[in-house]
This record gives C-alpha cells, sequence and structure tokens, in this order.
C-alpha cells in the first residue's frame, strides 16, 4: 500500500531508484527511462517521480541533461559506497489508519532523517502481530536486507530464532520479550510519563484519579502496576477501585468498558486514559452527561498521536515528535551495529514529556467532594 503524504512518497520513490541503481538495473553512463515511464511502472504520480528525480539529482546520482535525458553518474560505484537496506516493520494495525494517522510518517520520518544518504535506503513492511517471521522473513531474505527496525513489538521466540539464524541486526521500539546480540531496544518510559501525569493532576488539587487503561498488556506489563503504585503513594485511593479495564478487540475499544468509569462512587475528578482512542470516547461520554471538560473534570491522555481534533485540546504525551526521536534513536543504533561501531547501551530509555493542554484544569469547588454527576 503507497503511503499518504507527498513527501513521504517521493521519498519511496527515490529509494527504489537508488536501490536499482546500486543493485546494477541501472548502470553507470545509462539513460534513465522517461520520468512517465517510471512512475507508471512503480504505479505513482508523474510529478513525485519528477521531484525524486531532482533530489537524486542534486545527490549526484543521476545527472540530468535537458533535451538529451537522465542518467546514471558512476558516484556510488567510485565512492566505493555500499547501499545498506535497512527494513521497517511495522504492525498491520498501522494501514487501517493509513489516511490520518501521522505514526506510519514519524517513523519513516525518523527513520530518513538517520538514513538521508545516498549509502542507506529505508523500506516499509506490515506484519501481523505475532506473524513477523512468516509475513515478513521471506522479503527480508530475498531483498537482501542488512537490519531491521521492528516497531510496536508482537513478536514470539520463532521471531528471534530467525534474527539469531540469519544474523540479521534488529532494533526494537519497545519491550524486548528477548535481549541477544541482534535484538537492540529503544523503548519509551510510558510508567515515567504516568507519574507525570498523576503530579501534573495533584498540583491542581485533584486528590481522586481514575485510571482507564487497555486490558492488555497493561495488566501484565508495567502501567498497571505503576498506577497502583502512584494511587499508595499520593493516596489516591484503592486502586483496583479506580481503574476501568477497557477490552481492545481488532475493531476497536469498546463503548460499554469505558462507561464503566461514570460508574466509581465517589467519581473521581480527573482520568488519565490510556491513548487518543479511548479519550475520543470518554470525552464524547463526558458530553452526553453534560460533564464539562476541565470544569467539571479533567483528563489526561498517556499518549495523543491522531490529529482527531478533540472536543477539547488533550493534555497528553509528546505523541509525535517522541515517535519519531524513538525511530531517528532506532536507526541511529542499527546502522552503528552494521557499521560494526561500538554501541555504549544496547537497551535505551526515553522518556516523553507531558504537554499541558485545555482538558485539565483546577478541581471545581463544587466537585471537591466527588459528587457523581450526570444520569
Amino acid at each position: 500500500m503507497e503511503l499518504t503524504g507527498t513527501k513521504l512518497r517521493y521519498q519511496q520513490a527515490m529509494d527504489v531508484l537508488r536501490k536499482d541503481i546500486v543493485r546494477g538495473k541501472y548502470k553507470p553512463g545509462q539513460k534513465l527511462p522517461p520520468i512517465r515511464t517510471i512512475s507508471d511502472s512503480l504505479g505513482m504520480n508523474y510529478l513525485t517521480v519528477r521531484k525524486a528525480m531532482k533530489h537524486l539529482a542534486e545527490d549526484g546520482i543521476v545527472q540530468i541533461q535537458h533535451g538529451a535525458g537522465t542518467f546514471v553518474t558512476d558516484s556510488l560505484i567510485h565512492s566505493g559506497k555500499k547501499s545498506i537496506n535497512i527494513a521497517l516493520a511495522c504492525r498491520k494495525f498501522m494501514l487501517e489508519f493509513d489516511q490520518h494517522h501521522p505514526a506510519i510518517g514519524s517513523y519513516l520520518a525518523g527513520a530518513h532523517r538517520r538514513c538521508q544518504t545516498p549509502k542507506y535506503t529505508v523500506q516499509p513492511m506490515f506484519y501481523g502481530e505475532h506473524h513477523f517471521t512468516s509475513d515478513l522473513g521471506e522479503s527480508i531474505l530475498n531483498q537482501q536486507v542488512d537490519g531491521v527496525v521492528i516497531t510496536g513489538g508482537g513478536l514470539r521466540n520463532e521471531d528471534y530464532d530467525f534474527l539469531e539464524t540469519h544474523k540479521i541486526p534488529a532494533v526494537i521500539t519497545g519491550e524486548p520479550y528477548r535481549t541477544n546480540d541482534w535484538a537492540m531496544s529503544v523503548r519509551t518510559d510510558s510508567e515515567a510519563l504516568l507519574r507525570q501525569a498523576v503530579e501534573h493532576l495533584r498540583l491542581l488539587g485533584h486528590k481522586r484519579i481514575g485510571f482507564i487503561c487497555y486490558e492488555q498488556p497493561s495488566v501484565k506489563g508495567g502501567i498497571h502496576r505503576a498506577f497502583a503504585e502512584l494511587a499508595f503513594e499520593h493516596q489516591l485511593g484503592n486502586p483496583k477501585e479506580l481503574t476501568v479495564l477497557v477490552s481492545n478487540p481488532s475493531g476497536g475499544p469498546h463503548w460499554e468498558d469505558v462507561e464503566k468509569f461514570f460508574e466509581l462512587s465517589p467519581l473521581p475528578t480527573a482520568a488519565i486514559v490510556s491513548d487518543e482512542f479511548l479519550a475520543d470516547i470518554f470525552l464524547a461520554s463526558c458530553e452526553r452527561r453534560a460533564i464539562k471538560i476541565p470544569d467539571d473534570l479533567s483528563i489526561v491522555a498517556r499518549q495523543d498521536l491522531l490529529p482527531y481534533g478533540h472536543r477539547i485540546p488533550l493534555t497528553a504525551g509528546d505523541g509525535v515528535r517522541h515517535n519519531n526521536e524513538v525511530i531517528y534513536r532506532a536507526c541511529d543504533m542499527l546502522v552503528n551495529l552494521i557499521e560494526g561501531k561500538s554501541i555504549a547501551d544496547r537497551h535505551i530509555t526515553l522518556t516523553p514529556k507531558l504537554v499541558i493542554k485545555a482538558s485539565t484544569g483546577p478541581v471545581n469547588p463544587i466537585r471537591k467532594g466527588g459528587d457523581t454527576m450526570g444520569p
């Protein structure tokens, strides 16, 4: 599937053309086919491919001779450079949001930021959860991938065995299920962001804070435990009585699960939700109950990547910017590993920053007692 966004499309066209040149499809001195022919073969817009060709000319890979055509230079051959092909493996669920989800864009932007010279190519690939090897293994081997950045996790033992057996350098953006010589990681410190959220709400005077999170993997992971520890530390109450667990099927979170928040008694004056999906549902539920945000109830999301245009600007982690930095650091680690450079820390943890917006505010004096609102 072609990725949206003009910048991403012409970058993808550049990667394909550069790879064809490096692998000998087009020889030094050879005249390239007309741009119209190339754009048709790639299934891309003519203007996109023309822009890609212009950038390749600026990099010295091709030479545009007006009136004669475009010719391959011998700059890559004489420089002794070998193209390093990096696979950017993303979970398939991202494709469902391809029309409006900037996550793929931020991943690719971070990757291209690190791998922007002719020496590197970045190729996005997509796999189903727990199907990394079955979905991508053959492609990775056939396309001679030199390394892979794996976003979103969802790996199994057989996937790590595949990486080890074929000696494919890999960096995982998330908590690695298993660590070894081929699997490094760059993870987000979600627990630290959760602490920022709780401390911010406490400074505003909130004493009873609810937590809406996905049942999986939060219960098995550290998020659920981290909230429980914060609830005891800040004397918020029994974390079990403040936590609403939401199932997360392929069709998206259930409204009924989110609605359980309003059954908490007394009703919290603030809520922390896992991401922008739950935030959108939660804000709509508050609106239906005539609960004003943040006058009656404050809300913080640990993550906000989708440009939803929320009803209220959402206080949340710094989203796309943080994702970009995670991928940049992952690509940096991978390139250093491929080039045999020393890597001081094979498992890096980055802490996102809470961005304060209009969805959080001081406790309304009328709500100090935690009175239940709405039907």
